[in-house]
């Protein structure tokens, strides 16, 4: 974690959650997760430094980059995650 306070928010836009951090420096940082594409994640951060300011603090949206891409997928078959740790105990821990 980075430190300090944290509160997290879940905006119904685009499934889009916020986590709210202020660290112990002066600068609080806002890290929307959630979103399914860049565009809707810029809009979802945009949307909560909003919401930011509407409640009275000076917010203001930059330095905005995506650090993180998640992706899944579904292989057809059930995976025997005992026989694939079993097999592969170099790569897997318990």
């Amino acid at each position: 974690m980075l430190g300090g306070i944290s509160i997290t928010s879940r905006l119904t836009f685009n499934f889009a959650t916020a986590l709210i951090i202020t660290p112990t420096h002066p600068l609080s940082i806002v890290v929307c997760t959630g979103a399914k594409s860049e565009q809707s994640s810029k809009l979802a951060a945009r949307k909560y430094a909003r919401i930011i300011q509407k409640l009275g603090f000076s917010a203001k949206f930059k330095d905005f980059k995506i650090q993180n891409i998640v992706a899944s997928c579904d292989v057809n078959f059930p995976i025997q995650l005992e026989g694939l740790a079993t097999g592969h105990h170099a790569f897997s821990s318990n």
